[in-house]
Protein backbone atom coordinates (compact mmCIF):
# COMPACT_ATOMS: atom_id res chain seq x y z
CA UNK A 1 0.00 0.00 0.00
CA UNK A 2 1.09 3.46 -0.64
CA UNK A 3 1.41 5.60 2.13
CA UNK A 4 0.81 9.62 1.70
CA UNK A 5 4.15 11.47 3.32
CA UNK A 6 2.55 13.92 5.68
CA UNK A 7 5.37 15.46 5.85
CA UNK A 8 3.98 16.97 2.40
CA UNK A 9 0.85 18.61 4.31
CA UNK A 10 -0.44 20.05 1.24
CA UNK A 11 -1.73 17.38 1.10
CA UNK A 12 -4.58 18.17 3.74
CA UNK A 13 -5.92 21.79 2.10
CA UNK A 14 -7.87 19.68 0.18
CA UNK A 15 -9.30 19.46 3.84
CA UNK A 16 -9.81 23.20 4.21
CA UNK A 17 -11.62 23.42 0.81
CA UNK A 18 -14.49 20.88 1.77
CA UNK A 19 -14.95 22.42 5.29
CA UNK A 20 -14.93 25.57 3.58
CA UNK A 21 -17.74 24.67 0.81
CA UNK A 22 -19.83 22.78 3.16
CA UNK A 23 -19.64 26.03 5.77
CA UNK A 24 -20.92 27.94 2.41
CA UNK A 25 -23.58 24.88 1.73
CA UNK A 26 -25.38 25.60 4.92
CA UNK A 27 -25.17 29.61 4.63
CA UNK A 28 -22.56 29.73 7.43
CA UNK A 29 -20.61 32.52 5.52
CA UNK A 30 -19.38 33.21 9.05
CA UNK A 31 -17.32 29.95 9.78
CA UNK A 32 -16.86 29.67 6.13
CA UNK A 33 -14.39 32.88 6.23
CA UNK A 34 -12.76 31.74 9.73
CA UNK A 35 -11.48 29.02 7.52
CA UNK A 36 -10.48 30.94 4.83
CA UNK A 37 -8.58 33.24 7.20
CA UNK A 38 -7.30 30.96 9.70
CA UNK A 39 -7.38 27.19 8.56
CA UNK A 40 -7.71 24.38 10.13
CA UNK A 41 -6.36 21.19 8.40
CA UNK A 42 -3.40 21.89 7.52
CA UNK A 43 -0.37 21.78 9.54
CA UNK A 44 3.41 23.13 8.99
CA UNK A 45 6.06 21.51 10.20
CA UNK A 46 6.84 24.21 12.89
CA UNK A 47 3.29 23.36 14.07
CA UNK A 48 1.06 26.48 12.41
CA UNK A 49 -1.94 26.43 10.35
CA UNK A 50 -1.63 27.10 6.78
CA UNK A 51 -3.83 29.66 5.56
CA UNK A 52 -6.35 29.64 2.30
CA UNK A 53 -5.95 33.41 2.52
CA UNK A 54 -2.29 33.43 2.90
CA UNK A 55 -2.52 31.29 -0.20
CA UNK A 56 -4.17 33.77 -2.21
CA UNK A 57 -1.90 36.87 -0.90
CA UNK A 58 1.53 34.91 -1.34
CA UNK A 59 2.10 34.88 -5.08
CA UNK A 60 5.02 37.74 -6.41
CA UNK A 61 3.88 39.61 -9.75
CA UNK A 62 7.34 39.33 -10.61
CA UNK A 63 6.71 35.16 -10.91
CA UNK A 64 5.61 33.84 -14.66
CA UNK A 65 1.94 33.48 -13.91
CA UNK A 66 0.78 35.15 -11.07
CA UNK A 67 2.43 38.33 -12.23
CA UNK A 68 0.17 36.85 -15.36
CA UNK A 69 -2.81 36.74 -13.48
CA UNK A 70 -2.44 39.78 -11.64
CA UNK A 71 -1.74 42.02 -14.67
CA UNK A 72 -4.90 40.93 -16.30
CA UNK A 73 -7.08 41.83 -12.87
CA UNK A 74 -5.99 44.92 -13.44
CA UNK A 75 -2.51 45.18 -11.50
CA UNK A 76 -3.89 43.52 -8.60
CA UNK A 77 -1.18 41.25 -7.12
CA UNK A 78 -4.44 39.61 -4.66
CA UNK A 79 -6.46 39.14 -7.21
CA UNK A 80 -7.72 35.90 -5.85
CA UNK A 81 -8.01 37.36 -2.26
CA UNK A 82 -10.09 40.38 -3.54
CA UNK A 83 -12.49 37.99 -5.76
CA UNK A 84 -13.09 35.47 -2.45
CA UNK A 85 -13.88 38.97 0.10
CA UNK A 86 -16.17 40.32 -2.59
CA UNK A 87 -18.29 37.06 -2.46
CA UNK A 88 -18.24 36.81 0.92
CA UNK A 89 -19.24 40.79 1.42
CA UNK A 90 -21.40 40.43 -1.08
CA UNK A 91 -19.88 43.32 -3.10
CA UNK A 92 -21.54 43.70 -6.53
CA UNK A 93 -22.64 42.40 -8.68
CA UNK A 94 -22.23 39.22 -6.24
CA UNK A 95 -25.22 40.65 -3.66
CA UNK A 96 -27.79 37.67 -3.70
CA UNK A 97 -26.52 34.86 -1.12
CA UNK A 98 -26.60 32.04 -4.08
CA UNK A 99 -23.85 34.11 -6.42
CA UNK A 100 -21.49 35.43 -3.38
CA UNK A 101 -22.21 31.31 -2.69
CA UNK A 102 -20.22 30.61 -6.16
CA UNK A 103 -17.95 33.04 -6.06
CA UNK A 104 -16.59 31.94 -2.60
CA UNK A 105 -16.87 28.30 -3.11
CA UNK A 106 -15.11 28.27 -6.76
CA UNK A 107 -12.99 31.34 -6.10
CA UNK A 108 -11.35 29.01 -3.31
CA UNK A 109 -11.79 25.67 -4.79
CA UNK A 110 -10.33 26.63 -8.73
CA UNK A 111 -9.41 30.01 -8.75
CA UNK A 112 -7.19 29.69 -5.61
CA UNK A 113 -5.81 26.38 -5.88
CA UNK A 114 -5.19 26.64 -9.51
CA UNK A 115 -2.76 30.12 -9.00
CA UNK A 116 -0.82 28.57 -5.98
CA UNK A 117 -0.46 25.28 -7.99
CA UNK A 118 1.23 27.48 -10.49
CA UNK A 119 3.39 29.32 -7.72
CA UNK A 120 4.56 26.32 -6.89
CA UNK A 121 5.48 25.61 -10.31
CA UNK A 122 6.97 28.94 -11.25
CA UNK A 123 9.06 28.18 -7.55
CA UNK A 124 10.18 25.01 -8.72
CA UNK A 125 11.45 26.33 -12.52
CA UNK A 126 13.14 28.62 -10.45
CA UNK A 127 14.91 25.75 -8.76
CA UNK A 128 15.69 23.78 -11.78
CA UNK A 129 17.74 26.89 -12.89
CA UNK A 130 19.28 27.28 -9.76
CA UNK A 131 20.34 23.90 -10.09
CA UNK A 132 18.73 22.75 -6.55
CA UNK A 133 17.43 19.47 -7.71
CA UNK A 134 17.73 17.50 -4.51
CA UNK A 135 14.57 15.51 -4.36
CA UNK A 136 13.63 16.17 -0.68
CA UNK A 137 14.64 19.94 -0.28
CA UNK A 138 14.78 20.99 -4.09
CA UNK A 139 12.48 21.61 -6.84
CA UNK A 140 11.38 18.13 -7.20
CA UNK A 141 10.18 18.93 -3.41
CA UNK A 142 8.14 21.78 -4.93
CA UNK A 143 6.87 19.77 -7.44
CA UNK A 144 5.59 17.56 -4.77
CA UNK A 145 3.75 20.34 -3.50
CA UNK A 146 1.91 21.54 -7.13
CA UNK A 147 1.08 18.14 -7.09
CA UNK A 148 -0.28 18.00 -3.52
CA UNK A 149 -2.35 20.43 -4.60
CA UNK A 150 -3.90 18.92 -7.34
CA UNK A 151 -4.48 15.42 -6.50
CA UNK A 152 -5.15 15.91 -2.27
CA UNK A 153 -6.57 13.14 -1.62
CA UNK A 154 -7.31 14.75 2.65
CA UNK A 155 -10.89 15.38 1.03
CA UNK A 156 -11.03 14.22 -2.96
CA UNK A 157 -13.89 16.25 -3.24
CA UNK A 158 -12.15 19.56 -2.54
CA UNK A 159 -9.10 19.10 -4.74
CA UNK A 160 -8.37 20.29 -7.89
CA UNK A 161 -8.80 16.76 -9.62
CA UNK A 162 -12.49 16.89 -8.31
CA UNK A 163 -13.30 19.70 -10.95
CA UNK A 164 -12.27 17.77 -13.58
CA UNK A 165 -13.83 14.86 -13.05
CA UNK A 166 -17.12 16.50 -12.79
CA UNK A 167 -16.60 18.69 -16.00
CA UNK A 168 -15.36 15.39 -17.78
CA UNK A 169 -18.80 13.93 -16.67
CA UNK A 170 -20.60 16.59 -18.14
CA UNK A 171 -18.58 16.22 -21.54
CA UNK A 172 -18.03 12.61 -22.43
CA UNK A 173 -14.21 12.50 -21.48
CA UNK A 174 -14.02 10.04 -18.33
CA UNK A 175 -11.80 7.44 -19.39
CA UNK A 176 -10.85 3.91 -18.02
CA UNK A 177 -7.05 4.04 -17.29
CA UNK A 178 -4.86 1.31 -17.39
CA UNK A 179 -5.57 0.41 -13.60
CA UNK A 180 -9.66 0.12 -14.67
CA UNK A 181 -10.38 2.99 -12.56
CA UNK A 182 -12.50 5.49 -14.17
CA UNK A 183 -11.03 9.57 -14.45
CA UNK A 184 -11.24 12.84 -16.40
CA UNK A 185 -8.57 12.37 -19.42
CA UNK A 186 -7.69 15.71 -17.68
CA UNK A 187 -5.92 14.52 -14.93
CA UNK A 188 -4.16 11.91 -16.37
CA UNK A 189 -2.77 14.68 -18.68
CA UNK A 190 -2.21 17.02 -16.07
CA UNK A 191 -0.62 13.42 -13.88
CA UNK A 192 1.49 13.47 -17.18
CA UNK A 193 2.60 16.65 -16.79
CA UNK A 194 3.57 16.62 -13.21
CA UNK A 195 5.79 13.40 -13.65
CA UNK A 196 7.15 15.32 -16.34
CA UNK A 197 7.67 18.13 -14.14
CA UNK A 198 9.42 16.20 -11.19
CA UNK A 199 11.70 14.46 -13.99
CA UNK A 200 12.85 17.51 -15.44
CA UNK A 201 13.65 19.22 -12.00
CA UNK A 202 15.70 15.88 -11.10
CA UNK A 203 17.45 16.14 -13.97
CA UNK A 204 17.63 19.94 -13.65
CA UNK A 205 16.57 20.22 -17.39
CA UNK A 206 15.12 23.71 -17.58
CA UNK A 207 13.89 23.04 -20.87
CA UNK A 208 11.91 19.89 -20.24
CA UNK A 209 10.03 21.70 -17.20
CA UNK A 210 9.18 24.53 -19.45
CA UNK A 211 7.57 21.75 -22.22
CA UNK A 212 5.59 19.86 -18.96
CA UNK A 213 4.78 23.36 -17.78
CA UNK A 214 3.02 23.94 -21.03
CA UNK A 215 1.19 20.64 -21.16
CA UNK A 216 -0.32 21.48 -17.16
CA UNK A 217 -1.20 24.76 -18.58
CA UNK A 218 -3.12 23.06 -21.48
CA UNK A 219 -4.85 20.34 -18.92
CA UNK A 220 -5.84 23.40 -16.82
CA UNK A 221 -7.04 25.09 -19.76
CA UNK A 222 -9.17 22.15 -20.99
CA UNK A 223 -10.79 21.71 -17.76
CA UNK A 224 -12.24 25.13 -17.21
CA UNK A 225 -13.15 25.87 -20.70
CA UNK A 226 -15.40 22.86 -20.26
CA UNK A 227 -16.50 24.54 -17.13
CA UNK A 228 -17.30 28.00 -18.59
CA UNK A 229 -19.07 26.27 -21.64
CA UNK A 230 -21.08 24.60 -19.12
CA UNK A 231 -22.69 28.00 -17.54
CA UNK A 232 -22.45 29.69 -21.03
CA UNK A 233 -25.23 27.18 -21.86
CA UNK A 234 -27.00 27.45 -18.48
CA UNK A 235 -27.24 31.03 -18.63
CA UNK A 236 -28.38 30.57 -22.73
CA UNK A 237 -31.43 28.70 -21.14
CA UNK A 238 -31.96 31.06 -18.05
CA UNK A 239 -32.42 34.26 -20.59
CA UNK A 240 -34.46 32.40 -22.64
CA UNK A 241 -37.13 31.09 -19.94
CA UNK A 242 -36.38 34.74 -18.17
CA UNK A 243 -35.19 33.25 -15.49
CA UNK A 244 -32.77 34.59 -12.28
CA UNK A 245 -29.19 34.19 -13.83
CA UNK A 246 -27.14 35.23 -10.49
CA UNK A 247 -26.10 31.92 -9.53
CA UNK A 248 -25.01 30.86 -12.92
CA UNK A 249 -23.13 34.08 -14.05
CA UNK A 250 -21.48 33.93 -10.49
CA UNK A 251 -20.37 30.53 -11.15
CA UNK A 252 -19.34 31.01 -14.89
CA UNK A 253 -17.46 34.15 -14.17
CA UNK A 254 -15.83 31.98 -11.42
CA UNK A 255 -14.37 29.31 -13.37
CA UNK A 256 -13.56 31.67 -16.61
CA UNK A 257 -11.62 33.22 -13.95
CA UNK A 258 -9.44 30.34 -13.31
CA UNK A 259 -8.01 30.20 -16.83
CA UNK A 260 -8.60 34.49 -18.32
CA UNK A 261 -5.34 35.20 -18.30
CA UNK A 262 -4.41 32.05 -20.14
CA UNK A 263 -6.44 32.45 -22.72
CA UNK A 264 -5.59 35.87 -22.87
CA UNK A 265 -2.16 35.33 -23.38
CA UNK A 266 -2.98 33.33 -26.36
CA UNK A 267 -6.18 34.98 -27.69
CA UNK A 268 -6.92 38.57 -25.97
CA UNK A 269 -9.93 38.80 -28.02
CA UNK A 270 -11.09 35.73 -26.96
CA UNK A 271 -10.87 36.28 -23.09
CA UNK A 272 -12.30 39.79 -23.20
CA UNK A 273 -15.13 38.78 -25.02
CA UNK A 274 -15.85 35.45 -22.90
CA UNK A 275 -15.61 37.85 -19.72
CA UNK A 276 -18.54 40.30 -21.51
CA UNK A 277 -20.38 37.59 -22.34
CA UNK A 278 -20.92 35.85 -18.62
CA UNK A 279 -20.96 39.24 -16.51
CA UNK A 280 -23.92 40.52 -19.09
CA UNK A 281 -26.03 37.19 -20.36
CA UNK A 282 -27.77 37.54 -23.21
CA UNK A 283 -29.62 35.93 -26.09
CA UNK A 284 -27.16 33.82 -28.26
CA UNK A 285 -24.25 33.65 -24.86
CA UNK A 286 -23.60 30.30 -25.79
CA UNK A 287 -22.58 30.54 -28.94
CA UNK A 288 -20.48 33.97 -28.09
CA UNK A 289 -18.67 31.63 -25.75
CA UNK A 290 -18.68 28.97 -28.03
CA UNK A 291 -16.79 30.88 -30.85
CA UNK A 292 -14.56 32.83 -28.47
CA UNK A 293 -13.17 30.15 -26.77
CA UNK A 294 -12.04 28.12 -30.13
CA UNK A 295 -9.17 30.11 -30.88
CA UNK A 296 -7.87 29.19 -27.34
CA UNK A 297 -8.48 26.15 -27.70
CA UNK A 298 -6.33 25.84 -30.76
CA UNK A 299 -3.24 27.64 -29.41
CA UNK A 300 -3.16 24.94 -26.85
CA UNK A 301 -3.48 22.23 -28.96
CA UNK A 302 -6.89 20.95 -27.44
CA UNK A 303 -8.59 18.79 -30.15
CA UNK A 304 -12.19 18.37 -29.77
CA UNK A 305 -12.25 14.95 -28.80
CA UNK A 306 -9.58 16.26 -25.30
CA UNK A 307 -12.77 18.81 -25.31
CA UNK A 308 -15.31 16.50 -25.67
CA UNK A 309 -19.52 17.63 -26.05
CA UNK A 310 -21.69 19.13 -23.38
CA UNK A 311 -24.08 16.11 -22.45
CA UNK A 312 -22.03 13.05 -24.39
CA UNK A 313 -21.56 10.16 -22.50
CA UNK A 314 -17.87 8.53 -21.26
CA UNK A 315 -16.86 5.53 -21.93
CA UNK A 316 -17.12 4.59 -18.00
CA UNK A 317 -18.34 5.96 -14.70
CA UNK A 318 -17.24 7.62 -11.81
CA UNK A 319 -16.23 5.16 -8.40
CA UNK A 320 -17.01 6.70 -4.98
CA UNK A 321 -13.66 8.81 -4.20
CA UNK A 322 -11.67 7.79 -1.75
CA UNK A 323 -8.77 9.16 0.32
CA UNK A 324 -6.83 6.13 0.57
CA UNK A 325 -4.16 5.87 -3.04
CA UNK A 326 -4.76 2.27 -4.55
CA UNK A 327 -1.58 -0.20 -4.15
CA UNK A 328 1.34 -0.33 -6.48
CA UNK A 329 2.85 1.50 -9.05
CA UNK A 330 4.39 4.10 -6.74
CA UNK A 331 8.01 2.48 -6.99
CA UNK A 332 8.79 3.75 -10.71
CA UNK A 333 8.84 7.19 -9.78
CA UNK A 334 11.97 8.97 -9.52
CA UNK A 335 11.07 11.17 -6.44
CA UNK A 336 9.05 12.22 -3.92
CA UNK A 337 6.30 10.49 -2.04
CA UNK A 338 3.70 13.23 -1.94
CA UNK A 339 3.85 12.88 -5.18
CA UNK A 340 3.56 9.40 -5.69
CA UNK A 341 0.90 9.16 -3.05
CA UNK A 342 -1.14 12.28 -5.01
CA UNK A 343 -0.94 10.89 -8.36
CA UNK A 344 -1.82 7.39 -6.77
CA UNK A 345 -4.79 9.21 -5.30
CA UNK A 346 -5.97 10.44 -8.88
CA UNK A 347 -7.89 7.57 -10.32
CA UNK A 348 -5.66 6.14 -12.90
CA UNK A 349 -3.19 8.38 -13.38
CA UNK A 350 -0.22 6.75 -11.85
CA UNK A 351 -0.58 3.49 -13.92
CA UNK A 352 0.67 5.87 -16.67
CA UNK A 353 3.91 6.27 -15.16
CA UNK A 354 4.60 2.26 -15.29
Amino acid sequence: MVKINRSISYLDISMDVCDLVAAVDACDFASARAIYQNGQNSLRSNGSTRKLQEWATAGSNEEPHWGLYAAFFGNDSDWVDTFVRAGFDGTAPWTTIDAQAQVVKKGVQSNLQVAYMFHEVDEAAEGVEEGETDAKIGAPHTVDEAAAIYFGPGCPAGNIADVANKRAASFGTLVTGPDGVCTAATNMAAGQALAALQDAALKGDSAAFAAATKALEKAVVAIWAQATLTYAEELEEQVAAGSSTDEAKAEGTAFFRTIAPLVAQVAPQSADAISVALASPAKGVAAKVEAAVKPALEAYGITAAELGSLGSTSQCTLAAASASPPTGGAAGLPAGAALAAALAAAAGALALLA
